[in-house]
């Protein structure tokens, strides 16, 4: 049992000639889906602080589609809320 295992480690589980993902590879993933996970915080955060009149809605959808959800509350409710002019400012 333990020279099967053995061997299944030294030949990459699928023989020699199957593609394993290298460093550099594993490195750029990693860094896209840290990047990801940071917009959608982003987006998060900023429907928390705005007052929506949707807010659970966004929310909802935030929570469960997780970067589709981000995407939408990015370019349907923040992207338009930029584009106002704030006349509030001091």
């Amino acid at each position: 049992m333990l020279s099967l295992m053995t061997h299944a480690l030294k030949s990459g589980f699928m023989g020699n000639n199957s593609p394993m993902l290298p460093a550099a590879g594993f490195t750029v993933l990693f860094a896209l889906a840290l990047g990801l996970s940071l917009f959608w915080l982003f987006m998060l955060i900023d429907l928390i602080k705005q007052d929506h009149k949707d807010k659970l809605f966004w929310l909802a959808l935030l929570l469960f589609s997780h970067m589709l959800g981000a995407i939408l509350y990015y370019v349907y409710v923040k992207k338009q809320n930029d584009n106002k002019p704030n006349l509030d400012r001091r």
